[in-house]
């Protein structure tokens, strides 16, 4: 999902993740494999956030999917199961 940029804004601050940029090279590739999504990167890898998908969820709250962790010795993305990391509350105003 594409997030807004408030929404953008409070999973920064709540998270310390940083938006990946559409210029980087890897971003094509990640919208190829999983779509339109605002991309997030911080120390533990890469993330896209969601509304929950059991229908029941407010509207307020986002899911954080790790869909990729960093090496050590190369410092690059390794791919892998997608992981639900953990939910935040968007501050609605």
């Amino acid at each position: 999902m594409i997030l807004s940029q408030p929404e953008i804004h409070q999973v920064r601050g709540q998270t310390g993740a940083e938006v990946l940029p559409p210029n980087q090279p890897l971003f094509e590739e990640l919208e190829v494999k999983f779509g339109s999504h605002t991309f997030f990167v911080d120390e533990n890898g890469l993330y896209v956030w969601d509304r929950p998908r059991d229908g029941k969820s407010n509207p307020g709250k986002l899911v954080g999917t790790r869909l990729a962790i960093w090496t050590e010795k190369e410092n690059r993305l390794i791919p892998g199961e997608p992981v639900c990391t953990r939910e935040i509350h968007l501050h609605m105003h």
